[in-house]
């Protein structure tokens, strides 16, 4: 099993649960959904989940609704 610790902008304090898509020494993909025990008011993600890139010097936060279309601007953070 993967683990990740990732720092999300905005939702310390928030039950969430996540999907390693792609994981790579410079490169991880996961999936960012609110647990099924938890409402999505609650968990603060709307839509079908989040899609994040994360690198050594960014991460991308992308949410998408359940046909695929941008529910919010892609956030970035680049050092």
């Amino acid at each position: 099993m993967n683990h990740i610790d990732l720092l999300l902008p905005g939702f310390q304090g928030h039950e969430l649960q996540a999907s390693i898509l792609t994981h790579k020494p410079d490169f991880n993909l996961l999936e960012v959904t609110c647990p099924t025990s938890v409402p999505a008011a609650k968990c603060g993600i709307q839509g079908a989940g989040l899609t994040v890139e994360e690198s050594p010097s960014s991460i991308q936060i992308i949410n998408v609704d359940q046909d695929d279309r941008y529910v919010d601007p892609a956030f970035v953070v680049s050092s």
